[in-house]
């Protein structure tokens, strides 16, 4: 699934992907328009589910989550999170009395921390989890008085985290916010059967073009992807220079709007 909100006029937009091409679900304009600033995410009516989102260059996410014990985190190796390559924290685990992280499917905890009461039932606690390149996990929770560091562990033997997923487990209800800041595609106007000639900052295969275009946004000199719906090409393209566009059957062409 994919979202899209336009703050200056209000429309909403929910899309499903599909291997045809994104469906439109649903589109509305609100006539009196809220400034987003904030994103929750829930299963509700006795659902459970695993969310997954995609990876953002950003290499963090600020959240806050309402839930009695055990928050679960997983930074995966793998986009669809069906890697035994990850790392997983468990927030609040045994009755909310221990944090721990655990490297790899069937894999021992690498780390077991006390501690008490880390969530609340009936409050929301505030986070924030950062990784690196070099594969430094750092945990902290926010207080009134200031910030506190959870966890902070590195890896002698790093992953390349491409997915991230989010759960409550064994038993626990939870309430997720996320910072829309935190996981961000922008704003960008497409064609099909187009293609954009222009220079070419680089050219990787992905798996939709949603994720191409993911990897254009954090790029300050990305205007804009030509994508490949049968090859899966993906190529960022450069700003600042003559775009010649032509017709090619399969590609999709987008800029930023």
């Amino acid at each position: 699934m994919v979202v899209n909100w336009i703050s200056s006029n209000g429309l909403i937009t929910l899309f499903k992907e599909t291997t045809s091409g994104l469906v439109r679900v649903i589109e509305w304009t609100d006539p009196d328009i809220l400034p987003i600033n904030g994103l929750g995410i829930m299963t509700g009516w006795g659902a459970t589910g695993i969310w997954t989102m995609e990876y953002s260059q950003k290499q963090f996410f600020r959240f806050e989550i309402e839930a009695c014990h055990d928050a679960f985190i997983l930074l995966s190796a793998s986009i669809d999170l069906k890697s035994q390559d990850f790392y997983e924290i468990c927030i609040g685990g045994s009755s909310n009395q221990i944090t721990s992280l655990r490297r790899k499917y069937n894999d021992f905890n690498q780390l077991m921390i006390s501690t008490p009461n880390i969530l609340g039932c009936t409050e929301k606690s505030t986070f924030e989890i950062r990784w690196t390149l070099d594969g430094t996990i750092h945990l902290v929770k926010e207080t009134v008085v200031g910030t506190e560091t959870i966890i902070d562990w590195t890896d002698s033997i790093p992953l390349l985290i491409q997915g991230v997923g989010i759960m409550t487990g064994w038993g626990s209800d939870g309430i997720w916010i996320i910072e829309s800041s935190s996981f961000t595609v922008g704003q960008y106007c497409g064609v099909s059967s187009i293609y954009g000639s222009t220079n070419i900052l680089s050219t990787s295969i992905q798996r939709s073009r949603i994720i191409c275009l993911f990897k254009c946004s954090p790029k300050s000199a990305c205007l804009g992807v030509n994508f490949n719906v049968e090859t899966k090409e993906c190529e960022l393209l450069s700003g600042g220079q003559v775009i010649d566009k032509s017709i090619r059957t399969g590609w999709l062409f987008y800029t930023t709007c």
